[in-house]
């Protein structure tokens, strides 16, 4: 498996007995470096079929953690999947403005 280290800081302010006290903690997260599609790629190819494709892809990208590679690099959790949209059909509401994947 494919890993990747991602370290930085988390601070926090808060007041104690003797005065305003700062906290700094480290942090890491290990992401995998597979992209979600390649994933979904790879289960489409092990799948006996279309109905056991659907099943594996739910089982192992609901309720994940990924990072767009657009943008801010923003960590988003999947809830659900959609077999029925496409990357063309598929319009997202960002700030007010629809905006298209593709």
């Amino acid at each position: 498996m494919r890993l990747q280290v991602l370290h930085g800081y988390k601070a926090s302010v808060f007041m104690s007995e003797s005065g305003v006290t700062v906290a700094v903690d480290t942090l890491f997260r290990f992401m995998s470096t597979i992209t979600c599609l390649d994933k979904i790629n790879d289960l489409k190819r092990h799948a006996r079929d279309d109905g056991q494709f659907k099943k594996l892809v739910e089982d192992e990208v609901v309720g994940s953690s990924i990072i767009a590679d657009w943008g801010n690099k923003r960590t988003y959790k999947v809830s659900g999947v959609d077999f029925n949209s496409n990357p063309v059909s598929k319009k997202f509401v960002y700030n007010n403005v629809e905006i298209s994947v593709a």
